[in-house]
């Protein structure tokens, strides 16, 4: 998984564990015809409509280059993930199934409608008043749509995300939309391989996928996986292997890959896809050794058994319930060097806090190290009374350079609550 991954697999972890464990009872499990709606009983002139869009953020294992590709945000600790602006090249996702709700977010669905190919979605006839417009992952059209991953606009860390907006006069409201980013999706390491310049692929000549598909840096499963995409993408093929067994299809304009035959169907004339050489197998891959590989110790710290004291935390005072920030960890390595955390607030209001990194004050028997700190400053100052997130996640690194992190590629969360 490459660092540009890290943040979206967090949401993908809270994600999954949200779906799994708490199914709203209005989840819509129908499967409405693309790009269409009901309007609620109450009907006017009003309209809203947006998309659903992946939100793209490519970036080579190792040091984070500098620039940053478009698209990406840097996170802290050497990592980056998927900005939440959508960029001219970066799709539409179809068959997502989109609600909508006359009043709050709490409120019940009052129609559903569907992506369509260019990830757009709408709703008419729509009378004076408030609407909330959500997406909701325990809906099963829109785990086979869209999980793994998470959403980079709005973010959250439950199984729904919201937008809210209010209709005057009879309006129009365009651009309600959300960014979602695969937890594999892209994941490259180099530039795109070379079109032959004496050919080119026939134009409309596209490969739809069949089965939801990894892409990969070559055409074998030997090569690691740059992308995935779900059932219903239409992928434009830009060249081939030898024997047509697997297409080099195009992810966005700076980016291809490679997807199996097996897992689609082609549409157009493929006569004219011109051959591409497949790149080296990972095996004839160079490879410099890391200092950790030659000291002879290449095994990472294990970290386990992470402990939230509290599930709920409030600031600024101690009036409703808990508001020390304490968690704990086991961390074990013969030659264990350091165990830190970092963290990061998240408000309901769209704020995004900075990263900040604390060390263990509590360190246990049976190497258990506790954080416990009373950040209710901190939290006032950033959310000034907003209700919102705490995201975290831990790391340990070794005398010999090898670093963990728990969880892989993820971050946990708590939520916040303003208590006056």
């Amino acid at each position: 998984m490459s660092r540009s991954r890290r943040l979206t697999a967090a949401l993908a972890v809270l994600v999954l564990a949200a779906v799994a464990c708490n199914l709203p009872a209005e989840a819509s499990t129908s499967t409405p015809s693309a790009n269409t709606s009901t309007p609620p009983a109450a009907s006017g002139t009003g309209s809203i409509s947006g998309a659903v869009w992946h939100d793209l953020c490519a970036v080579p294992d190792g040091p984070l280059p500098n620039p940053l590709p478009d698209g990406c945000t840097p996170t802290g600790s050497g990592a980056a993930a998927a900005n939440g602006i959508r960029e001219a090249d970066e799709p539409g996702i179809p068959g997502v199934a989109v609600d909508l709700h006359a009043g709050e977010c709490s409120d019940p669905i009052s129609a559903t409608a569907t992506t369509d190919g260019n990830g757009t979605y709408s709703f008419a006839s729509l009378a004076d008043g408030r609407y909330c417009i959500s997406i909701d992952l325990a809906n099963e059209v829109n785990q086979k749509a869209l999980i793994p991953g998470g959403w980079t606009h709005p973010t959250t860390l439950t199984s729904v995300v919201t937008l809210s907006e209010i209709i005057q006069n009879g309006s129009s409201i365009t651009g309600l939309n959300f960014g979602w980013d695969y937890q594999f999706l892209p994941e490259v390491g180099g530039t795109p391989l070379p079109m032959p310049s004496s050919t080119a692929a026939p134009q409309g000549t596209v490969f739809i996928v069949d089965t939801a598909a990894n892409c990969r840096s070559g055409p074998g499963t030997v090569y690691g996986i740059v992308t995935s995409f779900p059932v219903g993408t239409t992928l434009t093929i830009v060249g081939r292997n030898e024997n047509n067994s697997w297409w080099y299809v195009a992810v966005s304009s700076t980016q291809n890959c490679w997807i199996s035959n097996v897992t689609g169907h082609t549409s157009g004339n493929t006569s004219g896809v011109p051959f591409v050489a497949a790149p080296p197998t990972p095996v004839q891959a160079t490879f410099t050794p890391t200092t950790a590989a030659s000291s002879g110790d290449t095994t990472p710290p294990v970290l386990s058994g992470p402990i939230a004291v509290y599930t709920d935390l409030y600031y600024p005072t101690a009036n409703c319930a808990a508001n020390i920030f304490t968690v704990a960890i086991r961390a074990s390595d013969d030659n264990l060097d350091s165990v830190w955390l970092r963290y990061r607030v998240l408000g309901n209001g769209g704020h995004v806090g900075s990263w900040n990194t604390l060390s263990p004050n509590d360190n246990a028997s049976g190497g258990l190290f506790g954080f416990n700190y009373d950040l209710n400053a901190q939290f006032a100052g950033e959310l000034g009374g907003d209700d919102g997130t705490i995201q975290y996640q831990f790391f340990a690194k070794d005398r010999a350079g090898n670093q963990a992190s728990y969880p892989d590629g993820s971050v946990l969360g708590i939520s916040l609550t303003y208590c006056p």
